[in-house]
Order: structure tokens, then sequence, then C-alpha cells
């Protein structure tokens, strides 16, 4: 199913889809119109928000149009003014890309002392994973639950057997069941979030490369080296270095 994307992230100014919430007849004032804009959608496709609070707008819009999300439609915020406590339900169907803010700091400070001489750009640190992300895993709480293990112990060495163990049924019987509800597999899903805790680790000048590895669980240097040059097609330094 191709899906086509729509960019409201240009969307600004006094009203505009990318301003916080104001007072509660201009909050549904702009439901109303996000309501006409989302009709007008195709049956299928992708919305990137500027931020994660736009992106719940345009969800509650999508719920209010009886519009499924993130089965039909995706909806992709920027980690921007979340409003998880007041709308739970609402964030846990959207997306979002996390922006590597000390990153941009450092490009700032840069640009600033070369008097914008230069421009200079920069990309999201990692996709954010929430229950939209997991694929099918919100019908079945066991995965849920094995995901939420492998987010908290992941990068201490956590392993599929040893995961599969605390679970009844044999491991074959786990990790099928695993991949049914999520479309990949209990490796796969450990792998992702320990190269997310790398990333975070190299968005860091001060932690040194050479001990990453072992903080985020693998079991050497090399390991490591190998499966994030497969991963993102360039070495860690490379990618530290396009970063700052």
């Amino acid at each position: 199913r191709r899906q086509r994307v729509v960019e409201i992230g240009r969307l600004h100014g006094p009203g505009s889809l990318a301003q916080p919430p104001g007072p509660d007849k201009d909050a549904a004032r702009r439901l109303a119109r996000l309501g006409r804009w989302v009709a007008a959608l195709p049956p299928r496709c992708a919305v990137f928000a500027a931020n994660d609070n736009c992106a719940c707008d345009v969800a509650a819009a999508f719920a209010a149009a009886k519009r499924a999300v993130p089965r039909m439609n995706t909806i992709v915020g920027a980690d921007g003014f979340e409003r998880t406590a007041e709308r739970p339900g609402t964030m846990s169907r959207i997306s979002s890309v996390k922006i590597d803010r000390e990153a941009a700091g450092f490009i700032a400070a840069r640009a600033l002392g070369e008097n914008f001489r230069g421009v200079a750009f920069f990309g999201p640190v990692m996709a954010v994973r929430r229950d939209s992300t997991r694929g099918h895993g919100r019908r079945e709480p066991f995965a849920l639950e094995a995901v939420a293990m492998i987010r908290r112990e992941a990068a201490d060495g956590l392993t599929a057997r040893a995961l599969a163990a605390r679970f009844p049924g044999s491991r074959n019987l786990f990790e099928r069941r695993f991949r049914e509800a999520l479309g990949h597999s209990v490796l796969d899903e450990i792998l992702h979030v320990r190269l997310e805790k790398v990333q975070v680790l190299l968005s860091r000048p001060d932690v040194p490369i050479g001990a990453i590895a072992a903080l985020c669980g693998f079991g050497c240097d090399y390991e490591l080296r190998k499966l994030f040059r497969a991963r993102f097609g360039m070495s860690m330094r490379e990618w530290r270095k396009a970063r700052f």
C-alpha cells in the first residue's frame, strides 16, 4: 500500500497548525479547520507534522473523521511540544522522529562563530518507536510487555533466549508469536534498541567511541562496528563527524 506524504510543517504564524493550542474556542475552530483539511486528503496518506503537538491535533481530526490511524493513515511528528500527560491515547497513535538538538546547538554556535559564512544541515538522531511504530504489537499484550523489557534491558546484554525464558511455552513459540505480532524478530528489536543508544552516545562528543559497545550491550567492539556500518552505511566515527 503506497501512501502519499502530506507536509504541514510549512504552516506557521498566528493560529497556524504549528502553534500550541490557545483558548478552547480557538482549539475548536482549529479542529474544525483540520477536519475540513483531513476530509480532502486521499484515503491512504502519511502526514508529517511540524512537531508532536501539531501531530496530536491532526490525529484528533483524523479520529473525528473516523479515519484509521495508524492502520490506514500515518502521522509523524518531530518530537516537539509533547502533551503526553494530557492526551496519551492520541500520542500512542502517532510516530515521531527525534531531533538531535545537541548537535543543532553545536552547529548554531559554529555558524555564529563563522559569521554565517556557511549553511549547515542536520538530520534526526533516530525514529522514536511508539505503539504506532511497532506494527500490530498493540493487539498482543505479551508482545508489548516483551518490548518494554527489551527497551529497559537491551543495553545490559539481554538476549532473545533470556527474554523467551520469562514467558510460558517454548522459545520457538515465543519468537514466532513475537514476529507475528510485530512483524520482525526479537533479535531485530533488541538490536534496534541498542543502536538507538549507540546513536545517542555518538551524539555526545565527550563519550569515547571505543567505550560505546560495552555501554550498549554488545559483546565486543568489532561486532558493533560491523553492524553499525551495515545498518547506516558509514562508520561510527564518520556518523559523529557528520554531526560535529
